[in-house]
């Protein structure tokens, strides 16, 4: 079982750059995981699947691109609120809904966004590959 540990993030952007700070959780045995995500796969296929956060580091960036095809296939609807590498795969896994921030919209397509016209037409080429909502917020 895994030790008693939690992982803390925060956020915090004022008013231009974004700064991050993560804690690291505990690891988790691979048949440990397994284990894990069936359950959550098989609660999740009966409703939304909520994908939050960043992942462990000894755990495959894919990791939420993959539990959005699972979420999907068991007929319930993912939902992603991650950023960086793990936001730009599961974002071609085609989830239900995603929510990234302005920051997290700009890293993702390079540039920045600085009008609401803008991060909409962002948002909508996002949505032409598959994603069926998302909201952006602006801070």
């Amino acid at each position: 079982m895994a030790k008693p540990e939690s992982t803390v993030q925060f956020w915090c952007r004022s008013p231009a750059p974004q700064y991050e700070v993560s804690g690291i959780g505990p690891s988790i045995s691979p048949g440990q995981l397994k284990i894990l995500l069936e359950r959550y796969i098989a609660h999740s296929g009966r409703g939304f699947g909520g994908l939050t956060g960043s992942t462990q580091l000894d755990i495959a960036e894919g990791l939420y691109a993959d539990l959005v095809l699972r979420i999907r296939e068991a007929g319930g609807l993912p939902v992603v609120d991650t950023h960086h590498e793990s936001l730009r795969r599961a974002i071609m896994a085609k989830p239900f809904f995603i929510k990234p921030n302005r920051h997290e919209l700009e890293t993702l397509v390079g540039c920045e966004l600085p009008t609401p016209e803008l991060v909409a037409r962002q948002a909508r080429r996002i949505q032409e590959h598959g994603v069926d909502c998302l909201r952006v917020s602006w801070q």
